[in-house]
């Protein structure tokens, strides 16, 4: 979880640093009220930002009220079964000028039909005259943190993994996506399917 808080923490770092505005300046939305939101929140609400936080029961009245805000943060686990979208091109219209989109969780035909995955050497770009940060793996910007948070994580399960008894953990069982040759995760499996694999 801690992981995931970074991801919004560091993501919204970044982004800010690319916008052009100081978030005292800012309205902003965050889409999630998860691990990855509440990273968000923490550090937009920390900087001055006023921030609204809306989840999946509230997706419509976001639509609505799309207009009003400086900056849009995705922080949300995309059921990529579905075939609509949180905010689609048509919504991008809606928008501020300028304003910009943080896609935290940045799937490319994810919750924000017009994202894509970005790197740290190009982290964004404009489309539909809004500007998208699309940037994966964030935590690691911060290296240091990171790498405390996870080898907290980590280390417990080295000695299993080794040993060859990741039958005894749950954890490690969960873990499985292939194991000799078939493929146990449902979610890589539809992966597959979309992309003709």
């Amino acid at each position: 979880w801690r992981n995931n808080e970074l991801a919004g923490e560091a993501a919204v770092l970044h982004a800010l640093t690319l916008f052009g505005k100081l978030p005292y300046e800012c309205k902003v939305a965050v889409i999630g009220r998860g691990n990855t939101g509440r990273g968000a929140f923490r550090i937009l609400t920390s900087l001055g930002a006023n921030v609204t936080v809306y989840n999946r029961r509230t997706e419509q009245l976001l639509r609505q009220e799309i207009g009003q805000y400086d900056i849009v943060v995705n922080s949300v686990f995309w059921d990529m079964t579905r075939k609509d979208y949180i905010i689609s091109r048509k919504e991008l219209q809606e928008m501020k000028r300028p304003s910009m989109i943080i896609d935290v969780s940045c799937d490319a035909d994810g919750a924000i039909e017009s994202s894509r995955p970005t790197s740290f050497e190009d982290p964004i770009y404009m489309e539909g005259g809004i500007l998208h940060y699309a940037v994966d793996h964030t935590p690691s910007i911060f290296g240091y943190s990171v790498t405390r948070i996870l080898n907290k994580i980590i280390t417990r399960y080295i000695d299993p993994i080794i040993e060859d008894k990741i039958d005894e953990h749950p954890v490690l069982q969960n873990a499985i996506i292939i194991q000799n040759g078939q493929i146990f995760d449902k979610k890589t499996i539809r992966f597959q399917k979309r992309a003709g694999l």
